[in-house]
């Protein structure tokens, strides 16, 4: 099927540049012509119609404006590296970044070529045999308060000591015994939790309590099973209003939407490129699905990086036509307030 869809992508690419093909009933287009090394973690902010995305290889943070079709890029003060970067609510021009362990606040014009460093909002203590693990992924839960997923460096690699990752709650691990936690989203009706284990290639369903931020009834309603290869592992993951995941298949060139109440595949989405990463919806009706894909991605068995030159790899797609509409963004709210 992949090879397949390489053969309609590159009759597309001739036709136009970012139109790049109609498949089985979705379109699939490029928000522009550009290429990153590593574009990651993305927010759609619809006041300004624009896509907030990070490039972790390339330590910047980038604007895609959708009505001048441009993309401005900053590195933040002191070249701090940042997984994730979400807006501020209440707050114009601040963003919730990170580093290392620690989550924190810019100010950032979306224009100017530095961001500004502004404060600390919290910091997180990992385990003392565990001192090169960092943030892999943010978001803001439907009630608006922080949960994040960390990572080790040498990622999904079975060495002993390496299931030291964790998904957290602010600064408390809610679920241990990762090794690279990765993205999650919210049944917003049911308030079931949704958490990717990347290396576990499963997906992790949750009881979620609101008001204590725990966790509980875990039960797997999905596991990617017979992968094309060893690389290919979920990784991006978002969810529709009806309660449908989409899943990246990192290095497996797709997203899977998947109904996790009966563990069914229900369509897939596929790109002309294998490193999937992340992806979110956006648009002005919530019903376009931004998926990212990477030049540089990594190699997740060990964590090491690698060059992919395949046409298209780097770039950010929309897909078009899915039939489903998404939650709109949660900004960050502080929880230092300043006199």
């Amino acid at each position: 099927m992949f090879q397949l869809f390489l053969k309609m992508f590159t009759i597309c690419v001739i036709l136009s540049c970012f139109v790049i093909c109609h498949c089985d009933g979705y379109e699939l287009t490029l928000i522009s012509d550009e290429q990153w090394p590593q574009p990651y973690y993305m927010h759609y902010d619809a006041a300004t119609h624009s896509l907030y995305f990070t490039d972790y290889a390339a330590r910047q943070i980038l604007r895609f404006d959708f009505h001048k079709k441009r993309t401005y890029r900053a590195t933040i003060e002191d070249n701090i590296i940042t997984s994730f970067i979400i807006p501020v609510q209440g707050e114009k021009n601040k963003f919730a970044i990170c580093y290392n362990f620690t989550v924190a606040i810019i100010e950032w014009n979306g224009k100017e070529k530095i961001a500004k460093f502004d404060q600390d909002e919290f910091t997180v203590q990992p385990a003392q045999n565990n001192p090169v693990t960092g943030w892999d992924y943010g978001k803001m839960s439907p009630n608006y308060e922080f949960y994040g997923g960390s990572f080790r460096v040498n990622m999904c690699s079975k060495s002993p000591g390496t299931r030291n990752a964790a998904f957290y709650h602010y600064t408390r691990p809610i679920y241990k015994h990762l090794r690279v936690s990765g993205a999650f989203d919210w049944d917003v009706k049911n308030k079931y939790l949704y958490l990717c284990d990347t290396c576990g290639r499963v997906i992790r369903q949750f009881k979620w309590d609101p008001k204590t931020g725990n966790i509980y009834d875990e039960r797997i309603v999905y596991t990617l099973e017979n992968p094309e290869s060893d690389l290919v592992m979920p990784h991006g993951m978002t969810i529709d209003r009806d309660g449908c995941l989409y899943i990246a298949y990192y290095s497996g060139g797709k997203v899977v939407k998947v109904d996790p109440r009966t563990s069914k595949k229900v369509k897939e989405f596929y790109l002309p490129v294998k490193g999937v990463s992340l992806i979110t919806f956006g648009g002005p009706h919530w019903d376009t699905l931004f998926v990212a894909t990477q030049r540089v991605p990594f190699e997740l068995s060990t964590g090491k990086l690698y060059l992919d030159n395949s046409e298209g790899s780097g770039s950010i797609y929309a897909i078009k036509n899915i039939k489903a509409k998404g939650y709109p963004s949660r900004k960050y709210r502080s929880i230092i307030r300043n006199d």
